[in-house]
């Protein structure tokens, strides 16, 4: 399992966090488990992503890049769990 903590964060000119306001995103990054442009050396296997939405501002898009052979789960929802694994193209 592989947890990701999702967040907008805004940094001070001197790096220090602030707190970001709407219509204030000049210094604000998108941030996972507190790392700007964070990356994970993954091998050949079956991972889970347990992903948080802690972003204030921001909305997420998120995107996989791989062979499109490579088939992605979606197992449960802020609701719960799903009552069956619904593949995601």
């Amino acid at each position: 399992d592989v947890t990701l903590f999702l967040q907008d964060r805004a940094f001070s000119p001197a790096g220090a966090l602030r707190f970001a306001v709407a219509g204030n995103q000049d210094t604000a990054f998108n941030t996972v488990n507190g790392r700007v442009a964070p990356f994970l050396v993954v091998h050949r296997a079956v991972y889970r992503f347990r992903l948080i939405n802690g972003a204030l501002l921001a909305d997420v898009t998120l995107s996989i890049r791989g062979p499109p052979s490579v088939p992605v789960f979606l197992l449960a929802t802020d609701a719960g769990l799903l009552p069956a694994p619904l593949r995601v193209d």
